[in-house]
């Protein structure tokens, strides 16, 4: 996946801010993940060394490639997104054997992953923001359907929904994204 700036990573990017003004409650942030952002995630998922990962709100697949660049080569992906225009991107953006793409929603994860190699994974990548409803849903489900030691990556600016499910190892301020954002790194909260 080439990372410099190209027309058709422009494209994406133009598509994204326009469809952020159509439907502001289903994405975050009126931009793609800053370089810095998928840098970062790359970094951490090449430290905890996963083979399956599972990505929530794919978007135009920007994080993707970057989760596929970290993967082995027999690593799995599964990207998962809830948005129809976006998903539609993705399938055009995303051609690795790798990776499996779904139409759908992380509330649903215990449906969309059962009978599937990621049941249980090693790490999963969330860009879903948790500022909306369900975002208390969203992290139970996660945290029910991960090991103690599945990396569990997230960026958004408030992690409070997260609390009560997973310990935050650490925390990155991306302050040159638009809006601001965090990205946090957990696992599975610890039982005393």
């Amino acid at each position: 996946m080439g990372k410099g700036l190209s027309w058709k990573r422009i494209r994406d990017s133009l598509f994204f801010f326009g469809y952020f003004f159509k439907n502001p409650y289903g994405l975050s942030t009126p931009m793609e993940s800053s370089p810095k952002i998928t840098r970062l995630t790359g970094e951490e998922l090449r430290q905890h060394q996963p083979s399956r990962v599972i990505e929530l709100g794919a978007g135009v697949g920007t994080v993707t490639g970057e989760i596929l660049d970290s993967l082995p080569s027999d690593g799995q992906l599964l990207c998962i997104e809830k948005e129809t225009p976006l998903f539609e991107r993705l399938q055009q953006r995303i051609n690795d054997p790798r990776a499996q793409l779904l139409q759908g929603e992380g509330q649903n994860l215990r449906e969309l992953i059962k009978g599937t190699p990621f049941e249980k994974p090693d790490a999963v990548v969330s860009t879903v923001p948790l500022t909306i409803p369900g975002s208390d849903e969203l992290c139970r489900v996660i945290s029910e359907e991960v090991r103690p030691d599945t990396l569990y990556v997230q960026l958004t600016i408030n992690n409070t929904p997260m609390k009560p499910y997973f310990d935050i190892l650490r925390t990155y301020r991306i302050r040159w994204n638009l809006p601001p954002e965090k990205l946090h790194v957990a696992q599975l909260k610890t039982k005393d």
